[in-house]
């Protein structure tokens, strides 16, 4: 990942490749909502509707693929940011939070 690439990441929540999987996903649901409708106006056409079934099922099957993908990379990104607020949160009893390093005991 060059520099550039880097620093933009760090300014927004969701890293290209994770946006990118959404987007795939969002637009493929959007085709599998279209082919159903399709599907209703080839119903007098067996060769185009086994054709749209079959489109229908590898989209869905690409969409499940990828929605796993979506999911293992979303994890990897939230236990990565809870390791690294938890890093960046002080030790408890080390006195940071009052005044003079001494606890209200």
């Amino acid at each position: 990942m060059n520099q550039s690439n880097q620093s933009s990441s760090q300014n927004f929540p969701v890293d290209n490749l994770v946006y990118d999987l959404m987007m795939i996903i969002t637009r493929k649901s959007k085709g599998l909502e279209a082919i159903n409708k399709y599907m209703q106006d080839a119903q007098s056409n067996q060769r185009v509707k086994d054709s749209l079934e079959k489109i229908r099922k590898q989209d869905t099957e690409c969409v499940k693929e990828l929605t796993l993908h979506l999911s293992y990379l979303i994890g990897q990104q939230a236990s990565g940011q809870a390791g690294a607020a938890a890093a960046q949160r002080p030790a408890q009893g080390s006195g940071q939070g009052t005044p003079g390093g001494s606890s209200n005991r």
